[in-house]
């Protein structure tokens, strides 16, 4: 993730409308690392990978198929 504008940046995971937060989070001038426990991935439903930098957020949905294959 780039940043270039506005606040800090944001990786976060949303499932069901519940958001869940990386386990650890490195920012620096280049963009950032979001780190996420493997549960996260499970492949119970889809989930949505959301991106906030400075000026944009960035949003990518997985789906339920996708993760049964990352297993």
């Amino acid at each position: 993730m780039r940043e270039t504008g506005r606040g800090t940046g944001q990786g976060i995971e949303k499932r069901d409308g519940k958001t869940i937060e990386p386990a650890a989070t490195i920012l620096d001038a280049s963009g950032g690392k979001f780190t996420f426990d493997f549960v996260a991935f499970a492949p119970t439903g889809d989930i949505t990978i959301e991106f906030a930098g400075r000026l944009h957020t960035r949003t990518c949905l997985v789906e339920h198929q996708v993760l049964t294959m990352l297993r």
